[in-house]
């Protein structure tokens, strides 16, 4: 399997791995606010201000871990069993798999506003109930 591919008729960029030579960075963007973001969902928010022309920092690094099985797990870090982080104009998102579960985080930032929007979606695949 290549370490990229696209998708969408190139509009999706398509990232097979968490361990790329260098981060692949998708700058997500309104008039008020850019996030940038890696293929590890890593980067910086910043504020957009006109007076100053300063670009404040919001926020660096984002941790998400899940508790499942009984053993702790790091999400976004290509410590699952299969990774794919898919950038797009619109959004970034992480798709991963684990012994018995699969999450999603997905972010972006939308049309109005200084913010950036994150949704995370834990998938339990066996018959086991979740810890």
């Amino acid at each position: 399997m290549s370490i990229w591919s696209f998708k969408n008729n190139g509009r999706t960029l398509c990232i097979n791995t968490a361990d790329t030579p260098a981060p692949w960075t998708n700058k997500l963007f309104n008039s008020e606010y850019i996030l940038d973001l890696t293929q590890r969902m890593q980067g910086e928010g910043t504020v957009i201000s006109p007076v100053f022309r300063t670009t404040p920092q919001i926020a660096e690094k984002r941790d998400f871990f899940v508790k499942f099985g009984g053993e702790d797990f790091r999400l976004l870090c290509g410590q699952g069993e299969d990774y794919r982080c898919e950038q797009s104009p619109e959004s970034s998102e992480v798709f991963e798999k684990f012994s018995g579960f699969s999450a999603s985080v997905r972010a972006f930032v939308p049309v109005r506003g200084k913010a950036e929007i994150w949704t995370v979606k834990i998938k339990n695949e066996t018959e086991k109930t979740a810890d």
